[in-house]
């Protein structure tokens, strides 16, 4: 297998070259679909726990939000945590984009 030096623009494009280029492909979909998998995961657990809060203290994420950075609300450890977790849910969900080109990528498109 060769590779291509990666161009310095603002998309890097990386060339393979293979003998057997479906197994190469089979091999690059099935490792993504990997990663997509573990970035689904991760995205349900994070809005489990996000319910979690919501249910314990019967507010919405965006209230609760509203009422702490309103200084409403002492810190606490759930607080806390809450708010790493819809911070941290944020910073995922701007990579939704990447799921999706992830998936045409997978489906061949």
């Amino acid at each position: 297998m060769q590779t291509q030096p990666l161009e310095s623009n603002s998309t890097n494009l990386i060339k393979l070259r293979s003998s057997q280029p479906e197994s190469l492909k089979a091999m690059i979909q099935s490792d993504l679909n990997h990663r997509l998998q573990d970035l689904e995961s991760g995205l349900q657990q994070t809005q489990a726990r996000l319910k979690q809060f919501e249910t314990q203290y019967q507010w919405s994420t965006e209230q609760f939000v509203d009422l702490f950075t309103n200084d409403q609300l002492q810190h606490s450890e759930d607080f806390d945590e809450w708010l790493e977790i819809e911070y941290g849910s944020a910073k995922k969900k701007t990579h939704k984009h990447s799921s999706t080109r992830i998936n045409k990528i997978r489906d061949g498109r």
